[in-house]
């Protein structure tokens, strides 16, 4: 079983826990209780988050790092103009809407009680910021599932040990979702990571995370450099003190609309990968290792493409180098959605991206990385699902994560061939 499969059986394991309703106590307990803020809501604005705490009065700070905006629609529909096609396209499929860009901020905070496994910074008062605590939300919109949280007349309230383990200051940048998907570790988690580094944070902490992984590792790694990576710190504990910590908020669905530092992130790391060509031009990003959104038919896709020259690879197999290496060389991807599309980030901007969507899944992340890196992305759309597993999470149904669905082969092929001959 490859890391990849582990860290997926991992994250269905996780939601099958929190099914039903969480615990609630009978009488309020001594405690904080939590309440979900935003940054600019709650921070003290400063100029300089690395000197913020020069200034005894400043207990928490928040800082812009690069701001956000909005890609007009006039210019989505001249850049998404011919290619899209298939059944049930969503209305954003030719650039309806425009496309929002985010902006980003930097925290920090002094003593905070930080939950590694789910990404969580909580302030003394018992505020929570919600771009450390975003993604965890999927599967705990209670907060009950952190450590030493119980519900009190349906709202969270923290009780932490009397003694818990100390940290004095450290960087945050693990999501939850990165804990256990690619894609949102590469396009959340390590922008999050980059901008620590690109303020100074990380000269005065070191980056603090729960266990990492070995592919996990190797993404820093590629980042940071060995000497930068050596300083990261992995914290086994679930609830932890800190003096003096820090985040950024791209660990809030960054992905969903992407801007700087990603292009730091993808220069470091394609800096660090082996040079040496691949020698791969047209690649096929394939998912029969996976059986969330089983393609039924993808057996079938696969033959296709490797008639046309394409290689069939399966991403969880290999090194987060390989995987970024073989989409810098390919001038044409062609990929059912999946997270492994993160790498669009390290592709050439004459590329050409094929994605097949199913209609019940359907996401518009990788649309704006090839938008941010100036590839040309197309989508074809698949009707689906032929069968559908919903899931039950603290008490509340929830779309299914695991279904199958068929590509229509003819048209999609006959969609991709007029676009790459």
């Amino acid at each position: 079983m490859t890391p990849l499969r582990r860290l997926s059986n991992r994250l269905g394991g996780a939601v099958r826990r929190l099914r039903g309703k969480p615990p609630r106590a009978a009488e309020p307990r001594s405690g904080l209780k939590l309440e979900i803020t935003t940054e600019l809501s709650s921070l003290t604005h400063v100029e300089s988050i690395v000197d913020s705490f020069a200034h005894p009065h400043i207990q928490c700070a928040v800082a812009s790092f690069t701001l956000g905006g909005y890609l007009t629609e006039t210019e989505m529909k001249a850049w998404m103009a011919g290619r899209t096609a298939g059944e049930d396209r969503p209305s954003w499929h030719d650039g309806t809407g425009g496309s929002l860009v985010h902006g980003v901020l930097v925290g920090r905070i002094r003593e905070a009680f930080y939950t590694p496994d789910f990404g969580a910074v909580i302030d003394q008062g018992g505020q929570v910021m919600k771009s450390t605590v975003g993604e965890a939300l999927f599967v705990t919109p209670s907060l009950a599932a952190l450590p030493y949280v119980t519900l009190v007349d349906d709202k969270p309230f923290l009780t932490p040990p009397a003694d818990p383990p100390r940290v004095e200051s450290g960087g945050v940048f693990m999501a939850w979702g990165g804990r256990f998907n690619y894609g949102h570790f590469l396009l959340d988690c390590l922008p999050s990571l980059a901008v620590l580094q690109l303020t100074g944070l990380l000269n005065e902490m070191p980056p603090m995370a729960p266990p990492l992984t070995t592919w996990q590792r190797e993404g820093v790694e590629l980042l940071l450099g060995a000497e930068g990576a050596s300083r990261l710190v992995e914290v086994s504990a679930p609830l932890v003190s800190v003096g003096d910590i820090a985040f950024a908020t791209p660990m809030d669905h960054f992905l969903h609309a992407p801007n700087k530092p990603l292009d730091w992130v993808r220069e470091q790391m394609l800096a660090r990968i082996d040079p040496a060509p691949t020698g791969v031009s047209r690649l096929y990003i394939s998912r029969r290792g996976d059986p969330k959104r089983l393609m039924i038919n993808e057996a079938e896709l696969e033959a296709a493409l490797e008639a046309r020259g394409f290689k069939v690879v399966r991403p969880e197999t290999l090194s987060v180098a390989k995987q970024i290496a073989l989409f810098r060389d390919a001038d044409i991807i062609v990929a059912p959605t999946g997270a492994a599309l993160a790498n669009i980030l390290f592709c050439k901007p004459t590329a050409k991206i094929f994605e097949i969507q199913p209609t019940n899944f359907v996401g518009i992340w990788t649309r704006g990385v090839a938008h941010f890196i100036g590839a040309a992305w197309h989508g074809f759309f698949a009707p689906s699902p032929i069968q559908e597993r919903d899931i039950v999470i603290e008490g509340s149904l929830r779309p299914g994560i695991e279904f199958q669905w068929r590509t229509p082969l003819e048209p999609f092929l006959e969609f991709l061939d007029a676009r790459i001959d």
